[in-house]
Parts: structure tokens; C-alpha cells; sequence
């Protein structure tokens, strides 16, 4: 990227799921939401998800990646277009946070630990991750370097992910 030129920035909301490259960078922010980011530092691709909740509740739900488990299925698909296999790929785990603790809904929770067993069962190794605690996170996610920034009370930049 030139420094006379700025990055572009895509905003991914509840649902939304991007995968792909160039001089890009993916932002969102979540609740208790889960973001996945996911890098393949050797093809220089990468992707980023928004799931609002763990899994379909029926068949035919026709916005999957409102779910962890139609994301981790996109990007096992577009790696498999790629001849690329999920453990070659840098894995992030973002979010979860509770978003009203004086209550019992655990929503947040709920998303972490079904992104837990659907990316490992889907052969994804998480190497970083964020999650649960209370309040929100501003994700960033650079499809140019592959690094993965956050904003949360309490934390720090989850560096870089080549």
C-alpha cells in the first residue's frame, strides 16, 4: 500500500462473511457476537466473520453465516477451492462478550464455545483469541499483512498473523 493512498475498509455487520485479498482491511464490531478471522499467510487470503448466533436453527435458513456454523463452512469451502487445507491457516477467535451481565442470557458464551468445537472439528487450529468478558470489541483485520487489531477494555493488538 502506498502511503499516499489510503486502505479501503469494509464494515461487516451481524451475518456479513468476506473472504478474499488485496489492499483491504475488514472491520467490525461485536457483543456477543463472534468474530473468525483467518489467514493463509502462504497464498497471501485471507477472511473475516460476523455470526450472531451459534447454529442453524432449521434447514434452508438462507443467511448461514448469521451462524458460527455456516461460517466455519464458508471458509472451508473457499479453501477447498483453493487446494488449501484448514491447518496451513492462521486462526482468530474474537468476541463473545456479555453484553448484559446483571442477566442470565448467555448467548455470548454459547457463541464461543460453539466456534470452539465447530473450527476444530473442521480441522482449524485457533491460535489467538479474545473472548467473553463483558462489553463490546472493535475488530480490524489487514488482508494485505494478515494482522489483527482490537479494541476492548483491557486489551491489546493481537499482532500479526504470518
Amino acid at each position: 500500500m502506498s502511503n499516499s493512498e489510503p486502505q479501503r475498509q469494509i464494515h461487516l455487520a451481524a451475518g456479513d462473511f468476506y473472504f478474499g485479498q488485496g489492499d483491504l482491511s475488514l472491520r467490525t464490531v461485536l457483543g456477543s457476537c463472534i468474530t473468525i478471522t483467518l489467514w493463509h499467510s502462504n497464498l497471501r487470503i485471507g477472511g473475516m466473520s460476523h455470526c450472531l448466533l451459534p447454529e442453524f436453527p432449521s434447514a434452508g435458513d438462507d443467511r448461514t453465516t448469521l451462524y458460527v456454523e455456516g461460517a466455519v463452512q464458508q471458509f472451508s469451502h473457499h479453501l477447498l477451492r483453493l487446494g488449501a487445507a484448514p491447518g496451513e491457516c492462521v486462526v482468530k477467535l474474537l468476541g463473545g462478550g456479555n453484553m448484559f451481565p446483571q442477566q442470565a442470557m448467555e448467548i455470548g458464551q454459547r457463541n464461543i464455545d460453539a466456534a470452539r468445537r465447530m473450527l476444530q472439528k473442521a480441522g482449524f487450529t485457533i491460535s489467538g483469541e479474545h473472548v467473553g468478558g463483558n462489553g463490546h470489541r472493535v475488530v480490524i483485520f489487514d488482508l494485505t499483512s494478515g494482522n489483527t487489531w482490537l479494541r476492548a477494555p483491557n486489551a491489546v493488538s493481537m499482532g500479526s498473523d504470518s
